[in-house]
C-alpha cells in the first residue's frame, strides 16, 4: 500500500531508529505551517496501532505546535533495514546529521546486514568515510554526547588524528580535549606514548640479548655512564653500540632496575660499567651526573612536545591558507631578514619541512623547492618565513635546568624569540594549548623542582613504595570500607581503580574524586571513573566535607 491519506498526529510516533535526534529550531517551520499547511506529505509505516515516521519529523512536531490535529501522510511498506536507510538519506541530503548520529546510524545498517559498498551505495559517501565514521562507535558513546552537547566543533581531520591512536582506552580519554586546543599536542603525546610502548620490549630484549644486566638497585660498585631513552631505536643501538666500544674494558654494563616491575612504565634505562680503582667516583657526584642527564630528558621531552606542535601545524597549513594569510608571512619574512643580517637558516629548515632529513642530498631538495615553489609559492613562502624564524627542536623552549638538574626558564632572548614564533603562528590561526601558555607565562607546575617529573626512577618508585593507604584515604569511614572489602594497600587501591571495583564500592563521585586528587598528590595516577564529567557534584552520605 501507499496512499495518501490524514492521520491524526496522536497516531504518529517517532521512529526509534531515526539517527536525527535534534531536530532543530522549529519556529520558521511552525509559522509556514501556521500560514499554508503542511505542503509535502510525510512517509510513515504501519506498526501496530499507530504509525512510525520514516520521514517528516520536523514537520510532525512542527504541526503539533501551529495546532493541528492530522497530517497527510504517505503509507508504505518497507522493511526495516530500508527504512533506516530511507532515513539515513534524508537526513544526510539535507546536511542533518551530525558526525555522531551518522555514526550511529551506519552501524545500524551494518548490524541489519549492510555492507560497506551497500551503505556508500545508498547514502553517497565513500567506503572510506563510512569506515571512518563506524570506528567512532568504538569510543565511550557517553563522552561522545557530551561532546555534541558542548557543541564542540569536531573536523573530520580531528577524528583522523584520533583514530591514529591504537588504544582505545586512551582514545576515550582524549576525548575530553578533542575541540579545543589542548587536543592536537595531547594527540602526539599519546602517539608517542604507544610507540615507546612498543620499542620498549624491543629494546629491552636487545639490552639483555647483548649480555646487559640488571643490578636492581644495587649500584653502589658501578660507575654511571649515561642514559638512553627508548624514543628512537636508531638512536637507541647506535649510543649503545658507542657505549660497548667505549667501556670495553669495563664490562659487563649493568641496568638499574629496568627489567622489573616497572618495566611497562619506563622510557629509557640508566647504564652503569665496571668500576675501576681509577674511575672510582664519589657517590653524590655520580647521582648529580645522573640527575644531570634525566632533566636533560625532561626538558628535551617538554619542548620537543611544542616544538613538533608548531611543525605540524605548518606543515599541515595548505596553500588556500596561505594565500589567505600572505601579507602576515610576508611580514615574517621581512622581519626575520631584518634580524638575520646573514640571512642564515635556522635550525628548523625548509628541507625539514618538505620531508628530508639532514643528510638528505642538497642539489635533490633545492630542485624540489623549486618545483614546490611554481606550484605552490603562498605555501613555500610560508616555509620560508618559518624556517627563518629559527624555531628549534628540543633544546631552547621556555623551560630549561641548571647544572644541578633543577628546572629553570630559559634565556630571556630564547624566551623573546620563542614569543614572536608563537605571535606569527597564532596570526595564522594557531591555538596555544594551556600548558603552553603557562610555560610561557611561567606559571606551569613544571618549573616546580619537586614535581615527580624530576625524580629519578628509582626515587619515584621509593616514593610510591613509601606511601600507605593512609596517606591517601583519611576519611575513616572510607578507609574501612575499602578495608572491609579487601582493599589493604596502594597497589590493591590501584588495582581496584582500574577495574571499576574502587567507584562501585564507594558510590560516591566527589569522595571518588578526592582520593584520586590525593593519590596523585604521591605521584599515583587513577583513572577516571567511566561517564566522569569533571563535575564536583556530590552524591551519596559520603559526599560530605571530610
Amino acid at each position: 500500500m501507499n496512499n495518501i491519506t490524514e492521520i491524526e498526529l496522536s497516531k504518529l510516533v517517532h521512529h526509534p531508529q531515526n539517527p536525527r535526534k535534534d531536530l532543530g529550531d522549529l519556529t520558521e517551520l511552525t509559522d509556514s505551517i501556521k500560514a499554508s499547511g503542511i505542503m509535502q506529505n510525510l512517509t510513515v509505516v504501519p506498526e501496530d496501532d499507530h504509525y512510525l515516521v520514516v520521514i517528516g519529523n520536523r514537520r510532525m512536531e512542527a504541526a503539533k505546535l501551529a495546532g493541528l490535529d492530522t497530517a497527510p501522510c504517505a503509507v508504505v511498506d518497507m522493511p526495516p533495514a530500508e527504512q533506516l536507510s530511507t532515513m539515513m538519506v534524508e537526513n544526510m541530503q539535507r546536511s542533518d546529521l551530525t558526525i555522531f548520529e551518522q555514526a550511529a546510524g551506519f552501524q545500524l545498517m551494518m548490524d541489519m546486514g549492510d555492507s560497506l559498498d551497500d551503505i556508500s551505495e545508498k547514502t553517497g559517501f565513500s567506503k572510506a568515510t563510512v569506515r571512518r565514521r563506524v570506528k567512532l562507535m568504538e569510543l565511550d558513546q557517553d563522552e561522545l554526547k557530551k561532546v555534541a552537547d558542548d557543541g564542540r566543533q569536531i573536523s573530520m581531520s580531528d577524528l583522523d588524528e584520533l583514530n591514529k591512536v591504537e588504544d582505545v582506552a586512551r582514545r576515550n580519554g582524549l576525548l575530553k580535549d578533542i575541540g579545543t586546543a589542548n587536543f592536537h599536542t595531547r594527540c602526539l603525546g599519546a602517539l608517542e606514548a604507544e610507540k615507546i610502548e612498543k620499542l620498549r620490549p624491543k629494546l629491552l630484549k636487545l639490552l639483555k640479548d647483548k649480555g646487559v644486566k640488571d643490578k636492581g638497585n644495587n649500584v653502589t660498585d658501578r660507575s654511571y655512564i649515561g642514559y638512553i631513552s627508548f624514543s628512537n631505536e636508531t638512536h637507541f643501538r647506535n649510543t649503545l653500540d658507542s657505549m660497548f666500544e667505549k667501556y670495553k674494558d669495563r664490562l659487563p654494563l649493568t641496568v638499574c632496575g629496568a627489567y622489573g616491575g616497572n618495566e611497562k612504565d619506563s622510557t629509557g634505562v640508566y647504564l652503569y660499567c665496571t668500576n675501576t680503582d681509577k674511575s672510582l667516583e664519589n657517590q653524590d657526584e655520580q647521582l648529580r651526573r645522573k640527575r644531570f642527564d634525566h632533566s636533560y630528558e625532561v626538558v628535551k621531552n617538554i619542548n620537543h612536545k611544542w616544538w613538533l606542535s608548531r611543525l605540524t601545524f605548518i606543515r599541515n597549513y595548505t596553500q588556500m591558507e596561505a594565500k589567505r594569510h600572505i601579507s602576515v608571512i610576508t611580514a615574517a619574512l621581512a622581519e626575520s631578514a631584518i634580524r638575520d643580517d646573514d640571512w642564515v637558516m635556522g635550525k628548523i629548515d625548509v628541507a625539514l619541512l618538505m620531508g628530508y632529513s639532514d643528510k638528505s642530498d642538497k642539489e635533490k631538495v633545492i630542485a624540489e623547492a623549486a618545483v614546490r615553489a611554481e606550484k605552490t609559492p603562498n605555501l613555500m613562502a610560508l616555509w620560508v618565513a618559518y624556517a627563518m624564524l629559527n624555531d628549534c627542536y628540543d633544546d631552547d623552549g621556555y623551560i630549561g635546568r641548571n647544572y644541578q638538574g633543577k628546572p629553570e626558564r630559559s634565556y630571556e632572548d630564547d624566551c623573546e624569540q620563542l614569543d614572536r614564533i608563537y605571535d606569527f603562528l597564532e596570526k595564522l590561526g594557531y591555538k596555544m594549548s594551556d600548558e603552553e601558555k603557562a610555560l610561557r607565562d611561567g606559571t606551569s607546575e613544571l618549573f616546580d623542582p619537586d614535581n615527580d617529573i624530576w625524580l629519578l626512577e628509582e626515587e619515584r618508585t621509593a616514593k610510591k613504595n613509601s606511601v600507605t593507604l593512609e596517606h591517601i584515604v583519611y576519611d575513616f569511614r572510607v578507609f574501612n570500607m575499602l578495608k572491609g572489602s579487601g582493599i589493604n594497600d596502594i597497589d590493591e587501591l590501584i588495582k581496584a581503580a582500574e577495574d571499576g571495583r574502587l567507584f562501585k564500592i564507594i558510590g560516591s563521585n566527589l569522595t571518588y574524586k578526592r582520593i584520586k586528587k590525593s593519590a596523585a598528590e604521591f605521584g599515583i595516577t587513577l583513572p577516571d571513573k567511566p561517564g566522569d564529567d569533571g563535575a564536583d557534584e556530590p552524591s551519596g552520605d559520603d559526599d560530605e566535607e571530610e
